[in-house]
């Protein structure tokens, strides 16, 4: 029996058939996401495991799809563009927060976090062939998270196959290889060195690292899908209890 292929489609295109892997440049100048994806997609022998960060696309039939809490993934995504050198460290937080509101700030292809989460979870969110993964989740309950994934992949999830998978994945572990293969892997090549691509792999890191004004823009923003995903906001409880204080 073969391996599955893993294709991933980002702004790098990975295409695995083997165990070696070519990349594709978005800077190509015949370069467009529909056809990298097509390409990445045809290389890769089937059953195929296709990582992207695409909004819905109806090609796919099975989804896992992983979200994460928009005020982290603000502040994750302000690190992660530091490190690429996208912009540099007297970027004002509140004005990448604006900026990452509105989709300004190099995500033109897959959206913002609410067009990107909502053309999922519209699509697919009742469909038994979609799986939504909270980030928060993983966090906090990783065995149990991890058996969803594998009963719904149809992987046996024997204990001590998930304990491999998890000390494999513990973020320990990929630090420890991103600073052996920093060099090497083409997400961190010639990028800063002094900003990690596996920070602090928590969840409610915003609470303490972003301003309240910041908060307060993504919660007015997208705070109806916030709550649907069961994501707690918190400016708003501050001004309904500020007014039931004045009345």
């Amino acid at each position: 029996m073969r391996a599955p292929g893993i294709c991933g489609l980002d702004s790098w295109w990975p295409i695995s058939s083997t165990r070696t892997s070519r990349f594709v440049s978005r800077t190509s100048s015949n370069w467009s996401p529909i056809l990298a994806i097509n390409r990445a997609a045809h290389c890769c022998v089937r059953p195929r495991y296709i990582k992207s960060h695409q909004y819905f696309d109806h090609r796919y039939q099975r989804i896992v799809y992983v979200v994460r809490d928009p005020r982290d993934v603000a502040l994750s995504y302000y690190h992660f563009q530091r490190k690429y050198r996208h912009i540099d460290d007297a970027y004002p937080l509140e004005r990448y927060v604006e900026d990452f509101v509105n989709g300004t700030i190099g995500s033109e292809d897959w959206g913002t976090w609410k067009e990107n989460v909502a053309s999922w979870v519209a699509t697919r969110g009742e469909d038994p062939d979609f799986l939504l993964l909270r980030y928060e989740d993983m966090v906090d309950d990783t065995p149990r998270q991890l058996r969803r994934l594998a009963a719904f992949l149809g992987i046996e999830a024997s204990p001590e196959r998930m304990n491999a998978v998890i000390e494999m994945s513990a973020a320990g572990r990929l630090r420890k290889l991103e600073k052996e293969d920093a060099q090497v892997w083409v997400g961190t090549k010639n990028r800063r060195q002094d900003i990690p691509m596996i920070r602090v792999a928590t969840s409610g890191g915003w609470r303490s690292a972003l301003p309240e004004s910041c908060v307060a823009r993504v919660e007015q923003a997208w705070g109806e899908l916030m709550i649907t995903l069961g994501y707690k906001l918190v400016t708003t409880d501050r001004v309904k209890k500020a007014a039931v204080a004045l009345s």
